[in-house]
Parts: structure tokens; C-alpha cells; sequence
């Protein structure tokens, strides 16, 4: 890390002020470049300031902030001014410049004064609530939750202006504030602990939070009105650096309204890191690196959030050979030489052949697969193994059954008969390939007979407008929208007003009974009505159908059908994203995006580009799933070994090892069955049905549930269980399944065992094969017989290493 050392005198001279003592330059002398951010300054009204950052390049390619080093001059002092930290404050209205040098190096920024002899007007919009909100008054533990505290409630974040103002300054008589003696307001006693307050210290009583606030109620503390501009969006300088441990970054935030003007609103808004592992930032917008990585800084400003990436590389000029075998492989690639990440080596055939199989049809391989796999000499075996697969029934099976967990595909809500269709028509989706775009359309502008249209009982399994519009918010573009419904979402644009737009789509749909099934007596017919609308609660509006974040879209005969156009159109990217983010979170054991189903801005992706290109990839292919899971498969980053090297070891984001996923409840207990020669008959279903093809998840089995297999009632992927529990373990080790399958008299050990001519060599081999879908090494193989040999019996010997090779990792994970 560069060590910074004095300037000297330079800076008395340029800025004709005293030199502040922090002032430092580099020891390898001054940048090549400067980059003074943000580009250019516009400053409205007497009140109005804006920061300035300045970021130096070196000889060596490295970059540093040298705000702290630098030396600001204003061209024309009669326009604006600047003080040694870098901070502009008009003067009057005209245009300047301001001069930035550190050592020799100059750089200009160009700066616009308006309105600056106008009044100065406090807002309580865009200043007073945005304090609030920074100070934590607003949040969820404090004033901001359902019923508030101590008898004073305020909107979640301070998203409802007119509402706060009220509680502040009309509710409870007024006492909260005392314009003619702002000193003595409650509104600033409390947070500065001038009187008790059950929050503690929130703010210093000369701190420039109290100053704002203390201004605002000696001009009679005015309320929020109509022409009060609005927040458009927030910017964050800088959006993106490359840094080393230890270093330290200022981040700028700056507010563009309605009106065309921007504001730096650095002390208003609310900084945060996503993880801080790697960067830390105060409230002050001062990042520090502290580890390895990459990450986000947020800022967040009146219902908006912009993120600034940080990228704190684990080495430096790691060179390493990666032949990409797809694009998705050059994406990959590229981030890892940004974070000087190495990659593990290629996993073996086997390994391959198990997580393929594994990943695409949920099925463990067979003696035979492995043995034709490894024998066969064709350098693109991999990728032909793949076109198998996805031919295969059991592709039909596992996907249906995926897909059914994402549906809530289940007997309970539906009906027998319900969820059956429900299940077929997702069956015959995969068997036929159709297009991811084709099954969403289906599913949302579905009508008529649960029982004789599947994807009818889409509208029994979500209810009502705001059921439905949550659900497909959520399945299908991958954003959480159930905070919206009574507050403005907390880390995401989306308010009350895009909520129920959303739910306007579904405000005419309707369900009748049908007597055409009586024997059963639960058919529905799903139909539109030809009127129905959906109410905003908080202001009465009646809601126009409008889709996330774009502009109302509706349709004569049935407005769903405009959201689905909206939708699957190939020019929008929420389907395309969601759904590519969900199978690479399958396939490669983390997503893009985690949660994978929470696509949302202040959650960005690990490696932006390769989710652009794995989107636009899935467009260009017509939203074909099976395209889509042969590219990933194919890559060589899908095909990495699970084994770290020095170099990754600490990599737990950028896939350069295939991640280990243990085996989901249905896969576990099929590959038991496959290794074992035994199988589970599950109520209804003929002898030999397997785990993955059960229609939903109602068939009872007690392995099934204690090994994660979710209830099918909520449309997140956190429903099914992933994380180890000890009952598992038990259930396992010491449960009926195990030992019941070891000792079956058709189970495959007995019937092994009854062999007279089998070795123990073999036997040892053959049980690693059905277990591990590999050959034991020759020490595997040795210790495994002196196993067997030393117990009480042969039998009592091969038991106990089929019962170890059950319970170990490499069975019980897909690596």
C-alpha cells in the first residue's frame, strides 16, 4: 500500500488559506491524471453546496483519492467559493470554474450558480424527513414501526411526507415543536438528550443535523406543499473503484429532482455496505477497505438508492490459463483477473458425469453410464452427455417437480384433480421444450376449468388482487414487492401506488363453481369479469393497471393480457433476468443474485456483465430452457473441480471452484435407492416411482420432510431447506431407512453377498460405484477390505462400509 507523505507549502499560495495539517501527496510523487468528480457543479439556491472528489492516476495503473492532498481555486470568487476540503458554495448567480492541482497536476471543473439570492426555505420534504431518516427516527425499531413509540409514529423511512409533518407539528397539541423558541422544541431536545429519550443520542446539539432542524422551526417550521419538488433519482461518486486493505474512499451523493436541479445530499442520505468483510462506510459517506473481495456501498435517499462497487483485488497480476469454452467462460474470466482470483482445474469425467446427471435429471449415474463415459474417447463427450440428458424422461420429472416448488403445484389447496392437471401441464411443458415466455403467458392469462386447464389453478393457488400480484412479482420477475403494499419499499422505488397498480391486472378475475365433475365436487371455473377495480387504501385512488416501474398498459377484453405482452416481451428484461439468475443458482450452487428470487437494485449481481449476457443469450434463443442449461453445463466454469486452490480458497462469490450443494431431500433419497437396489412405494403410485416424478409434495414421507422438501405454500426458493440439521444426521446414522435398505433380502448387498464368487476386492469396488459413481483408489480399496475382513462377520463388515459410503459428504453432496 502507497505511503503518503507531506505536500509542503504549494498549497498556501493556490488557495490563500492555511494549509490543513492532514494535507499529503504519494511518495512516488504526483499522478499522472486527475479525475475530479462529480464532472461538472450546479448549484441552486442560497443554501446549496456540493462536495468534490479527487481521484488520482498513477504510473502504475493504480488510483487514489488525493481529495484530502489537493488544491481547490474558483476561478471567479464572485461566483462561488471553495474551501481547502473541496466543498463549493455559491456566491452569485454565473458560471465558474474551479481549478483543482495536486503537485503538477491540474485538472478544471466547470460550475453553474443559480438562484442564489433567492430566500432560503427550509423543506421538509427533501431536508427535514431525509434528517430524520439518517438519524434512524423513522426506522423499523423506532418511531417508523406499525404503532411507533411512545406515542409518536412516523411513516417507514419518512416516504410520507404530509402524514410526518402532521405528527410532528399538529399531533399530541404541538408539544413536539416550539417555533417561537426552537431551542426548547422536543424535536430537539430528545435526539441531543437535552430531556430523556428512550431512543438515546441520536445527534450533537451544534451538529449540522440540529442546525438544519433548528432553522427549519424558526421560519415557523413549513409544511410540505404540492410544488415541492420531488426526488427523480440519486447518483453516488464515485460508482466504482479498485482499491488495496487499509485504503479510504469520500463517496458523493447527489439528488436530481423534479425541476431539473441536483443537490448534494451526502449528509442527508443513508449510507450502508452490503458486505462488510470487504468495505466499511460511515455516515459521513467515508469508505474504508478492510478485506478482500468485491462489494457494494449504499446510498440511499428518499425512497431512492444508487451503489458505488468496490473492488479490493486478492492479488495482483495472477496469470493463469482458462481456455473459455463458451461466453459465458470469457465473463467469468474477466472478473477474476479484475479480483486476481485464480481458478481451479477441470473436475475428473466422473465428477463431471455425477453433477451433470445430478443437475439435469436429479439422478445419480448407473455402473454402466460410468463405465461408457470414461471409456469413450471423444474430446466432446461432455457436451453430447448433455444432449442426452436433457432427452431423457427423467429431465420431464425433475424440472416439473422444480418448477412445481416455484408454482406451488399442491393437493391441499387445489384438490387431487387440481393439482394433477396442474402437474401434467407442466409435464407436458418440459417434454415439449415450450418456451419459458410461452408458459408465463399461459399461466397469467389463464381461464376456464381447474381440472381441465393446468394453468387455471395459478388463480386458486394466489387469491385475490394482492395475492397475485405479489406472487408474480415474484416468480416471474424476481422482485419482493409485500413490503409495498403498506409502506414504500424500504431498499427498492416501489411504493403503495406500484403495488396496487400491479394488482389492478388481476381486480377482475373471478371464480364459479362448475357441477360438469360433481363426483368430485371441487371443480372451479376461472373467468373475467367485465368490471372490477383495485383502491390505493392510503389515498382512495382507484388504481390504473400499470407495470412495475413503466407506464399503465391495459386491455379491452382482459387487462392481463397487457401485462403478459409487457411481460414476455423480448425488449423487457425482468423475465429473462429472473429466470437465467434462478438456473445458474441451481446449477452452480449460488446465484448471480442471492437470494436468487430478489432482483432487486440494491442487490446486485456478483458479476453484472455475465447476467447481461446470460439474459440476452436466453432472449436471442426464444426463451428456450433446454439451450439455456446446455450453455451453463457446457462452460467450463460449470465444470471446474469443487477442490480450492491457494488462490481461491477465500472465494466464496466469483465461482472459481464449483460451490458443493448437498443433494435435495427427493435426489438424496432416489440415490439411496439407486445404491442400495431398493426403492420407497409412496400411496397411489405404482411400485418404483421415484422421489423426483411425485406430483406434489403431499405423499407422506418422513425422510422426505426431515431432509427439507418444502409445503409448497410460500413463492420463495427459502421454502425448501438446504442447511444440514442434526435430525437428518440422526435419521441417517442411526433411523429405519438406512438399515431396513442394507439388510433388504432383494437389496442389493444381500444379493452380492450371496454370491460365493464375489472378492472382496470387488465387492468394495462395486459398492464404491453405487455410492461414489467412482473406482476406489488402491488405499480406499485396501482399507476398505481390512474393513471387512476384521469384523465379526462378512456381512456385519460389508454393512458397516455400505452404511459409511451412505453417510459420508461425498454422497450425500453434489461436488
Amino acid at each position: 500500500m502507497r505511503v503518503l507523505l507531506s505536500l509542503g507549502v504549494g498549497l498556501v499560495a493556490f488557495v490563500g488559506l492555511p494549509a490543513p495539517a492532514s494535507t499529503a501527496v504519494l511518495e512516488a510523487g504526483v499522478p499522472t491524471s486527475l479525475e475530479v468528480l462529480p464532472a461538472k457543479a450546479k448549484l441552486f439556491g442560497p443554501q446549496a453546496a456540493q462536495r468534490l472528489v479527487v481521484i488520482g492516476a498513477f504510473a502504475d495503473g493504480s488510483r487514489l483519492d488525493l481529495t484530502s492532498s489537493a488544491q481547490f481555486k474558483v476561478g471567479d470568487s464572485k461566483i462561488a467559493s471553495v474551501d481547502p476540503h473541496g466543498f463549493l458554495h455559491p456566491v452569485a448567480d454565473g458560471k465558474a470554474e474551479v481549478v483543482v492541482r495536486v503537485g503538477s497536476i491540474e485538472a478544471s471543473v466547470p460550475v453553474e450558480v443559480s438562484g442564489a439570492q433567492t430566500a432560503r426555505r427550509v423543506s421538509f420534504r427533501n431536508e427535514i424527513q431525509p434528517v430524520l431518516t439518517k438519524l434512524g427516527c423513522n426506522q423499523g425499531a423506532c418511531h417508523g414501526s406499525q404503532h411507533g413509540k411512545g406515542g409518536f409514529r412516523l411513516s417507514l423511512l419518512g416516504f410520507e411526507a404530509e402524514p410526518d409533518y402532521t405528527a410532528i407539528v399538529k399531533s399530541a397539541e404541538g408539544r413536539r415543536v416550539t417555533p417561537f423558541a426552537p431551542e426548547e422544541s422536543l424535536l430537539l431536545l430528545k435526539p441531543t438528550l437535552g430531556v430523556a429519550h428512550g431512543g438515546g443520542k441520536r445527534m450533537e446539539p451544534d451538529s449540522p443535523e440540529s442546525e438544519l432542524i433548528k432553522l427549519w422551526l424558526e421560519q415557523g417550521a413549513p409544511a410540505p406543499t404540492l410544488e415541492d419538488p420531488t426526488v427523480t433519482g440519486v447518483a453516488v461518486f464515485p460508482p466504482q473503484r479498485r482499491m488495496e486493505p487499509g485504503q479510504e474512499q469520500r463517496l458523493i451523493a447527489v439528488a436530481t429532482f423534479s425541476d431539473g436541479t441536483t443537490r448534494d445530499v451526502t449528509d442527508q442520505a443513508k449510507f450502508d455496505t452490503l458486505n462488510e468483510g470487504v468495505a466499511k462506510v460511515g455516515p459521513t459517506g467515508l469508505a474504508t477497505t478492510v478485506g478482500q473481495g468485491e462489494t457494494n456501498l449504499m446510498v440511499r435517499y428518499q425512497g431512492h438508492a444508487a451503489l458505488a462497487r468496490v473492488t479490493v483485488p486478492f492479488a495482483y497480476d495472477k496469470a493463469f490459463d482458462f481456455p473459455a469454452r463458451t461466453i459465458l467462460d470469457e465473463k467469468v474470466a474477466t472478473k477474476w483477473r479484475e479480483l486476481g482470483l485464480v481458478p481451479s482445474g477441470l473436475s475428473t469425467d466422473a465428477e463431471f458425469l455425477r453433477r451433470a446427471m445430478l443437475d439435469t435429471i436429479g439422478t445419480t449415474p448407473t455402473r454402466t453410464e460410468l463405465e461408457e463415459f470414461l471409456a469413450d474417447a471423444d474430446p466432446e463427450k461432455r457436451a453430447k452427455l448433455l444432449d442426452r440428458l436433457l432427452d431423457r424422461p427423467e429431465y420431464v420429472d425433475f424440472w416439473a417437480l422444480k418448477w412445481g416448488d416455484l408454482l406451488r403445484v399442491d393437493g391441499t389447496k387445489l384438490g387431487a384433480q387440481g393439482m394433477l392437471a396442474f402437474n401434467l401441464w407442466l409435464r407436458d411443458a418440459f417434454r415439449s421444450n415450450k418456451p419459458v415466455s410461452a408458459m408465463v403467458d399461459e399461466l397469467i392469462t389463464a381461464q376456464g376449468s381447474i381440472y381441465t386447464n393446468g394453468p387455471a389453478n395459478y388463480f386458486r393457488v394466489a387469491t385475490g388482487p394482492d395475492d397475485l400480484a405479489e406472487t408474480t412479482a415474484q416468480v416471474f420477475m424476481g422482485v419482493r414487492l409485500q413490503c409495498a403494499k403498506c409502506h414504500h419499499h424500504p431498499f427498492e422505488a416501489y411504493g403503495q401506488d406500484d403495488y396496487y397498480g400491479l394488482a389492478a391486472y388481476f381486480a377482475r378475475i373471478r371464480t364459479k363453481q362448475s357441477q360438469e365433475f360433481g363426483l368430485f365436487g371441487r371443480e372451479q371455473v376461472i373467468y373475467v369479469a367485465k368490471t372490477g377495480e383495485v383502491g390505493q387504501p392510503r389515498t382512495g385512488k382507484t388504481m390504473k393497471p400499470t407495470p412495475l416501474g413503466d407506464k399503465a398498459a391495459d386491455d379491452p377484453v382482459d387487462r392481463r393480457r397487457a401485462l403478459s405482452r409487457w411481460l414476455t416481451s423480448s425488449t423487457n428484461p425482468w423475465l429473462a433476468r429472473n429466470v437465467v439468475n434462478r438456473y445458474w443458482g441451481y446449477l452452480l450452487g449460488k446465484g448471480l443474485v442471492n437470494p436468487i428470487d430478489d432482483l432487486r437494485e440494491t442487490n446486485p449481481p456478483s458479476n453484472p456483465d455475465l447476467l447481461n449476457t446470460l439474459a440476452n443469450q436466453f432472449v436471442a434463443d426464444g426463451f428456450d430452457l433446454k439451450k439455456l442449461l446446455h450453455l451453463i453445463l457446457n462452460s467450463r466454469v460449470y465444470q471446474l473441480s469443487s477442490l480450492p486452490n491457494p488462490d481461491n480458497r477465500l472465494d466464496t462469490t466469483f465461482f472459481t471452484h464449483y460451490r458443493i450443494k448437498r443433494l435435495t431431500a427427493e435426489q438424496l433419497l432416489d440415490a439411496i435407492n439407486l445404491a442400495t437396489g431398493t426403492f420407497e412405494k409412496f400411496p397411489l403410485k405404482p411400485a418404483g416411482t421415484r422421489a423426483i416424478a411425485l406430483p406434489d409434495t403431499n405423499y407422506p414421507s418422513y425422510f422426505l420432510d426431515t431432509f427439507g422438501r418444502p409445503e409448497r405454500v410460500l413463492a420463495c426458493e427459502c421454502e425448501r431447506a438446504t442447511d444440514p440439521t442434526m435430525s437428518q444426521a440422526l435419521h441417517l446414522m442411526n433411523g429405519d431407512l438406512l438399515n431396513r435398505k442394507l439388510t433388504q433380502a432383494d437389496g442389493r448387498l444381500t444379493r452380492l453377498l450371496r454370491d460365493p464368487k464375489l472378492t472382496n476386492a470387488t465387492l468394495v469396488e462395486t459398492l464404491y460405484v453405487a455410492t461414489f459413481n467412482r473406482l476406489p483408489s488402491p488405499q480406499e480399496n485396501e482399507a476398505a477390505r481390512q474393513l471387512i475382513v476384521e469384523a465379526p462377520s462378512r456381512a456385519m463388515g460389508a454393512q458397516d462400509l455400505f452404511w459409511g459410503l451412505l453417510n459420508s459428504k461425498e454422497f450425500l453432496f453434489n461436488h
